[in-house]
C-alpha cells in the first residue's frame, strides 16, 4: 500500500476509454491510475494503478463503473481480496472540474456534458438490464438464480415442470431440489 496510498492529480488531456487518468510521483516512479472499460470483458473493468496506462504491470484493482477512482475498494495486489489499508485521494480535482470548456455565457456544451454523462448512462442501463427475468424481460419477481448466473422469475422455473431451460444459455439447465422447492434468491 506505501507505493499506492497517497494524493492524485488529474491529467486533464490525459483520458483512457472515457475517463480522466491519474498520477502521482513516488520514490523516483511514476504511479498511474486509470481506469478500463469492459471491452476485454466485464472481469478486467474498473480502475487500475500501475507505471503506465495499460501496462501489463499492475498493482492493484477496484472493479465497476465508476466515473471517478473509489476512496476505498481496492484489491491489492490486483487478483486478491480487498486491502482495507489502500486508500486513494484525489487532489485538485475541482480545478479539473473548472477547466471545462464553456460557452460564452460560462455554461458547459451540452454536447460534452452528454460525453461525460453517457458511461454512467450506459452503467445505469446494464445494471438494470441485470435485475430483468431472461424469460420475459421484465422485473423479477421472486427470483431464482440458475447455473449460469441469470435469473428468472419463480413462476416461468416452475412452468416447465422440474427443469427449467435457460433461453440464453443453451448448456444451462436446472433441475429444482426435490425437497423444499426453488430456492428464491434474497432479493425482490
Amino acid at each position: 500500500a506505501p507505493l499506492l496510498n497517497g494524493s492524485y492529480v488529474a491529467a486533464p488531456a490525459l483520458t483512457n476509454h472515457g475517463r480522466l487518468v491519474f498520477h502521482r510521483q513516488v520514490e523516483g516512479a511514476r504511479v498511474v491510475l486509470y481506469y478500463w472499460d469492459d471491452r476485454d470483458g466485464v472481469h478486467m473493468c474498473g480502475w487500475w494503478f500501475g507505471p503506465a496506462v495499460g501496462s501489463n504491470t499492475v498493482w492493484a484493482f477496484n472493479p465497476g463503473d465508476a466515473v471517478l477512482p473509489p476512496r476505498v475498494g481496492w484489491r491489492e495486489p490486483w487478483f486478491c481480496g480487498v486491502s482495507p489499508s489502500a486508500v486513494v485521494e484525489l487532489e485538485d480535482f475541482a480545478g479539473v472540474v473548472t477547466q471545462l470548456p464553456r460557452t460564452e455565457h460560462g455554461e458547459v456544451p451540452t454536447a460534452l456534458l452528454k460525453e461525460i454523462a453517457a458511461p454512467v448512462v450506459q452503467a445505469l442501463r446494464r445494471a438494470g438490464k441485470a435485475f430483468q427475468c431472461v424469460h420475459c424481460s421484465s422485473e423479477l419477481q421472486r427470483p431464482v438464480v440458475l447455473p449460469c448466473g441469470h435469473l428468472v422469475c419463480l413462476a416461468h422455473a416452475e412452468e416447465g415442470g422440474r427443469v427449467y431451460r435457460c433461453p440464453w444459455t443453451a448448456s444451462c439447465s436446472f433441475q429444482a431440489p426435490t425437497s423444499g422447492g426453488w430456492q428464491v434468491a434474497g432479493f425482490a
